[in-house]
């Protein structure tokens, strides 16, 4: 469980960066779905 949780954090913070550096106007609506996944997915694994 715990192995798993730390995968997926790696995997949105690799995202999330790469949403940082791509600043393309269609990445923005992507982007904030990403962030809304990120916290979901987040909040899941406190629990």
């Amino acid at each position: 469980m715990n192995r798993n949780n730390h995968t997926e954090e790696d995997l949105l913070k690799r995202v999330l960066r790469r949403e940082k550096k791509t600043r393309k106007p269609k990445m923005k609506v992507s982007g904030r779905k990403v962030k809304n996944l990120a916290k979901l997915i987040l909040e899941k694994a406190k629990k």
